[in-house]
């Protein structure tokens, strides 16, 4: 993402993008940590616990995220395709995370082009022990006013992408892509499928994969082609508000058909499914404004992080989340 800029010309901005210049490799030693290296992996890539050595530098743990490349593949013109659309997809989010420079977006320390046996593109980041939120507070049961923080932090940092020029989608938000820092600060990252909203200036679009159910917005699901948005961004933080309150993600056990069927009733989400969060909690009304149906009646992230700001005061002087005296939704829905 090219930030504070305008450029009148798609070619002339693609080819800006793909120079080289813009992808210089990362210097220096980068090794996978041996036995037991391999992390966590998705439908493209693999995440490794490594290690860097700056050139004239101090050994620095880090992650390191390869695409797979040679996967089903026995044809060498397979491979040579792959490889270049491995490299692009790579490419496209180094731009993003690149220039997403904030205290609350784990930040990019560089890439290599071909890495290690079989080699594969990979992106470089600082590693973090804690792990991502989801499984820190399944781990460590976390206060609420822990919780709630962090979720206001990350709120912030998504306030920081939807304020870029152009916007910054990140379009998969969830907790596993939350990480926490070794001085307990959330951090964002995988911006794999990300986008920055003004193509004509950016030359990038979404390809492949809308996210993770329980996090999709209704207009994602019902649209084979739909793009994510701002507003589909907003309707995952609500996702993202369950997920981190109940240690349980949205829709929990159901199907995609039971969500999509949920959808088109167009009921208030079901909150039953999540016993840790009280059913007349005010922070209900938070979420569920977040996953309003129609995107332009969700709220902003700017009232999402006031909203979250006053749960976090009051819980940090009772310790536990503001109720109201009765639900304003029915608590169960049949599916």
């Amino acid at each position: 993402m090219r930030s504070q800029s305008t450029i009148s010309s798609h070619s002339a901005t693609q080819s800006l993008l793909w120079d080289d210049r813009n992808f210089a490799e990362l210097d220096g030693e980068l090794e996978r940590t041996g036995t037991g290296a391999w992390v966590t992996g998705g439908s493209f890539s693999d995440i490794w616990k490594g290690i860097w050595i700056p050139p004239n530098g101090k050994p620095i743990p880090v992650a390191i995220k390869c695409l797979r490349i040679t996967q089903n593949f026995d044809e060498p013109e397979l491979i040579a395709a792959r490889t270049i659309l491995n490299l692009n997809r790579i490419k496209r989010e180094i731009l993003i995370w690149k220039n997403a420079r904030h205290k609350y977006i784990l930040p990019l320390l560089g890439w290599r082009s071909a890495e290690f046996d079989p080699p594969e593109p990979c992106i470089v980041t600082p590693w973090c022990q804690r792990g991502h939120l989801a499984r820190y507070c399944q781990e460590t049961n976390p206060s609420t006013v822990s919780r709630l923080n962090w979720l206001l932090h990350a709120a912030e940092g998504i306030e920081f992408m939807h304020t870029q020029t152009p916007p910054l989608v990140h379009g998969d938000i969830k907790a596993e892509n939350v990480l926490i820092t070794d001085n307990d600060q959330v951090a964002w990252c995988d911006f794999g499928l990300a986008r920055a909203t003004q193509e004509c200036v950016t030359g990038l679009t979404t390809r492949g994969g809308h996210g993770t159910a329980g996090f999709i917005a209704p207009e994602i699901f019902f649209e084979e082609d739909a793009k994510v948005t701002s507003s589909s961004d907003i309707y995952a933080l609500g996702g993202l508000i369950i997920q981190v309150l109940s240690d349980t993600i949205p829709f929990y056990g159901w199907s995609d058909g039971s969500i999509i069927l949920f959808f088109a009733q167009e009921r208030p989400y079901p909150r039953d499914l999540h016993p840790m969060i009280p059913n007349n909690a005010t922070v209900w009304g938070i979420i569920e404004r977040c996953q309003m149906m129609a995107p332009a009646d969700r709220a902003s992230i700017s009232v999402v992080i006031g909203e979250l700001r006053q749960e976090l005061a009051h819980c940090q002087g009772s310790g536990v989340l503001r109720t109201v005296v009765s639900p304003s939704s029915p608590s169960h829905v049949d599916e």
